[in-house]
């Protein structure tokens, strides 16, 4: 038997529904998924859990910037892959979220089977490098099957 063990995400967007959407839809894909509508909530979940990748909105008007959020994250968890979800034309704040650690981008509206892709790739690089804050057992199988 295959083993079903699948990647940990954080999603973190102030849009209530589209997290509840998004979250529905990554769980769909067997994704271990929590949620934060808050970047406060997000840095107390990634203290208290390890995840293996974050989706996180880079508009949000939430008090603390996306840049200083992304910073925030990568102290808790320095090699945590963030992907950034950014609305159309959003060039400059995404070439400077670069800068303080966020690993890639998509555009909203999200296309799913784009963003399993990259959790996917973020995953599987982190679990084969080993760069985490503690170790994880097995390698994902986040990838669904087309049999």
């Amino acid at each position: 038997m295959t083993d079903k063990t699948t990647a940990r995400v954080l999603l973190v967007d102030d849009e209530v529904n589209f997290v509840k959407a998004l979250s529905a839809r990554l769980k769909m894909r067997d994704l271990r998924v929590n949620t934060s509508t808050t970047r406060e909530d997000a840095f107390s979940k990634v203290e208290r859990q390890e995840y293996d990748a974050i989706v996180m909105d880079i508009s949000s008007p939430d008090s603390i910037t996306s840049l200083e959020t992304t910073r925030r994250l990568k102290k808790i968890d320095p090699t945590i892959p963030i992907i950034a979800l950014t609305p159309y034309g959003c060039i400059e704040i995404s070439a400077k979220a670069l800068k303080v650690g966020v690993s890639d981008f998509l555009q909203k509206p999200v296309q799913v089977g784009k963003l399993v892709q990259k959790i996917a790739a973020a995953t599987l690089h982190r679990r084969k490098t080993g760069k985490r804050k503690s170790s994880s057992p097995v390698l994902p199988q986040i990838m669904p099957s087309f049999s």
